[in-house]
């Protein structure tokens, strides 16, 4: 049976989905710390040697980390409204999601970005003389405004906005019936790998015509696919029969994961090697339903993987986890312009340096600085916290916190 949506004192806390939350935002941050290192990277900032290692890292990474993220996110969200009714959680997403948006794109962004135009030499000035060209000069990466990866969070905010009827809706009884019955299914033998099945509908149907921009406007196939995931977590939290099967598959899932990668890289690279035609000519074929098959199934079965072994070995919650669930969402609004501004610097060394050290580097600073700033200049102070999306030290309300920490209790 799932838990009662409607009564939030038996929600049963899972540390698992805490600890995965916590691990995929500094994965996250290793991973754009890897960006100036790679060919053909965003921000712009780029060193002079780049890396196949690290570009097929990155390209693993890539097939399933936004879909971890937004599916421990659902799972957040699931806590949040266990505690608070439809309009209070409305309020409360404007405040920790849109706010804190709004705040790094007046303040952090301008950083980021005017250390990467100044890099390529599309801007020579001071940061002042910058900062009001960053709001008038046009879209980055042709103009300078951007919200960086501040996106994130916007679809967040879209998502729970689209998707309030249906979770408002699951908390009637009959609908906690159809659920029941629907997790019963999915329970046994292989269902819960159905679950692919929307998820290749919207990309056929709408990869073709949104290739991704990261501009939710022209972004409506991978919109679509992170919104399937923001729902199946909130469903998977509630769901402690559907948690063990994916725990019991986790030996399956990883096998499936592998064969997916494995497949997926070999058929990416048939063009290259002028065994098939681009993948744009391909849009009606065969093989493009099978490509298109493969993607979806390898980012949904890597997931089910992270969650059937977190589910196994990450059950124990720790001091550490508290703090770390706390920072997860500052650190992840800083963690881009303070790599950026070491890239700027870091990447103009020696080249004997080597390209391992430079990376080291960056990921070593940035680390010490996110965590530096987050501890003394945003956690003690609630004005910070705010701006940052955190709730206030001297609130006595059971409010949730943002959907980028830990939903179901929030330490001081």
């Amino acid at each position: 049976m799932p838990v009662p949506i409607a009564n939030s004192e038996h929600v049963q806390r899972h540390y698992f989905i805490d600890w995965i939350r916590v691990i995929a935002f500094w994965l996250l941050i290793l991973v754009h710390c890897a960006i100036p290192f790679v060919p053909f990277g965003m921000p712009l900032i780029q060193n002079a040697d780049t890396s196949n290692t690290l570009s097929i890292l990155l390209y693993f990474f890539h097939e399933f980390r936004l879909e971890t993220l937004f599916l421990v996110s659902g799972a957040g969200t699931y806590f949040a409204m266990c505690k608070i009714n439809a309009k209070r959680f409305l309020i409360e997403r404007f405040k920790r999601l849109i706010l804190p948006t709004i705040f790094a794109c007046l303040t952090i962004m301008p950083v980021m970005i005017f250390f990467e135009k100044t890099h390529i030499g599309e801007f020579s000035g001071t940061f002042v003389e910058f900062y009001p060209q960053f709001f008038t000069n046009g879209a980055y990466p042709r103009g300078d405004f951007s919200w960086g990866q501040m996106w994130f969070v916007v679809y967040l905010f879209v998502f729970c906005l689209v998707s309030l009827p249906l979770l408002v809706g699951l908390k009637k009884p009959s609908a906690q019936e159809g659920m029941t019955r629907l997790q019963e299914k999915l329970s046994r033998g292989w269902g819960i790998y159905w679950y692919i099945l929307p998820m290749l509908g919207m990309e056929l149907a709408l990869r073709r015509h949104f290739p991704g921009a990261r501009d939710l406007i022209h972004d409506w196939a991978s919109a679509s696919q992170w919104l399937l995931y923001f729902l199946a977590g909130y469903v998977l939290i509630s769901a402690p029969r559907l948690l063990d099967r994916i725990k019991v598959l986790r030996h399956h899932s990883l096998a499936l994961a592998i064969v997916c990668t494995s497949l997926l890289m070999v058929l990416r690279n048939l063009p290259q090697l002028g065994l098939i035609g681009p993948l744009i000519q391909m849009s009606e074929s065969m093989d493009y339903v099978v490509l298109s098959l493969l993607k979806v199934s390898n980012a949904w079965v890597w997931v089910l993987v992270i969650l059937g072994y977190g589910k196994r070995h990450l059950q124990t919650n720790s001091p550490l986890l508290e703090y770390c669930n706390q920072a997860v969402y500052p650190i992840f609004i800083l963690h881009m312009t303070v790599s950026v501004a070491l890239s700027y610097w870091i990447v103009d060394w020696p080249s004997d340096i080597g390209l391992w050290t430079k990376y080291g580097m960056v990921s070593l600073w940035t680390f010490v600085i996110i965590m530096g700033l987050y501890h003394f200049t945003i956690r003690p102070f609630n004005l910070m916290r705010v701006l940052f999306g955190l709730k206030p030290v001297s609130t006595k309300s059971v409010d949730s916190a943002p959907l980028l920490v830990r939903q179901d209790k929030v330490s001081g």
